[in-house]
């Protein structure tokens, strides 16, 4: 690289730092708030379910997750055509929220492998709950990474949030509240967030 290419590498570099408003894409407020709906809210009435406050089969509750999945991911191809073209706010934000949750969702796939491998191996059936834990542990994380870069108090509270729900989660291991824990969190530290995003996604535009 010459100087002169170095010297034209650097000014970029501070015009993207000048033009950096903090803000996501409006993707990614959409993903989140998706992944609340699509995945919080069906866990209350497995929840209700499973407390026999709603009379239903019960036999559909242990497909509930791979149910949401399949409706998320045909979802997240809607909204990458929906908003084709939109471009994310240029910047080191963006990319620090693509970089955090990008790496949470490789790892979330490592570790439920790993966490359900082991439940089959040590023939403990409800070794899941362990995910039901440490995911907001992993969620915690990328939140307060996002509190970091952008150097907002609010993620920072997600982040608390987050972590203490993998906390409270852990003292419910063993039995069906642990659904109602999850499906809390999932709509307060994903849902919430999203559509906080989309609303300043929005604003701003």
């Amino acid at each position: 690289m010459s100087d002169l290419d170095a010297i034209r590498s650097d000014l970029a570099y501070l015009k993207s730092l000048a033009a950096d408003d903090g803000r996501p894409n409006i993707i990614a407020g959409a993903m989140f708030l998706g992944a609340g709906i699509i995945y919080g809210l069906p866990l209350f009435v497995v929840w209700a379910t499973l407390r026999g406050l709603v009379d239903l089969s019960q036999g559909w509750t242990s497909w509930i997750s791979l149910l949401s999945t399949a409706v998320y991911a045909p979802f997240t191809a809607w909204l990458a055509w929906r908003y084709r073209g939109t471009k994310a706010p240029p910047g080191p934000t963006s990319r620090a929220y693509a970089a955090l949750w990008g790496t949470i969702g490789l790892t979330t796939l490592v570790v439920v492998f790993v966490i359900f491998w082991a439940g089959a191996r040590l023939h403990v059936p409800m070794m899941w709950q362990v995910w039901c834990c440490v995911c907001f542990a992993m969620y915690g994380s990328a939140w307060l990474g996002v509190a970091i870069v952008t150097r907002r108090s609010v993620w920072a509270l997600v982040a608390a949030g987050s972590y203490l729900n993998a906390l409270v989660n852990a003292f419910l291991i063993g039995g069906p509240d642990i659904l109602l824990g999850v499906a809390f969190g999932i709509t307060l530290w994903l849902g919430a967030p999203g559509a906080a995003m989309m609303l300043r996604a929005r604003a701003a535009a």
